[in-house]
């Protein structure tokens, strides 16, 4: 969850494109940029993210450094967490994870699925 507080601060940093574009073309503030700025596959990231991969120091290291506050902004954002903010993020989850397993089931198309024919 601290991950997650720490990309989110990098996009409200960036803002919305305008003066600022060149900041937040430098900006780390999507999990693609991630990828390129920690040399950490994107799925790996978004496992990490989500709490399905548990991440080695080293890779923990190498996100929160690359989204530019190091291990001790990622020690303050962690500090920051109340039990109702964990509890609000584990319900996304689960609401995330429950509308994906409905599409599987039914059957709509995705990346590089075929549409299943309806009867």
């Amino acid at each position: 969850m601290a991950l997650f507080r720490r990309l989110q601060h990098n996009k409200q940093l960036a803002g919305p494109t305008g003066p600022r574009q060149k900041q937040r073309s430098e900006t780390v503030d999507s999990y693609q940029k991630l990828e390129r700025a920690s040399g950490i596959p994107k799925a790996t990231l978004i496992g990490v993210f989500q709490g399905k991969i548990n991440a080695a120091s080293t890779t923990l290291f190498a996100i929160a450094e690359a989204l530019d506050g190091g291990m001790t902004a990622l020690g303050s954002e962690l500090d920051s967490i109340t039990d109702e903010d964990l509890a609000a993020y584990k319900e996304a989850l689960r609401h995330s994870q429950k509308a994906r397993i409905e599409k599987k089931k039914k059957g709509t198309p995705g990346r590089g699925r075929k549409a299943r024919p309806t009867k």
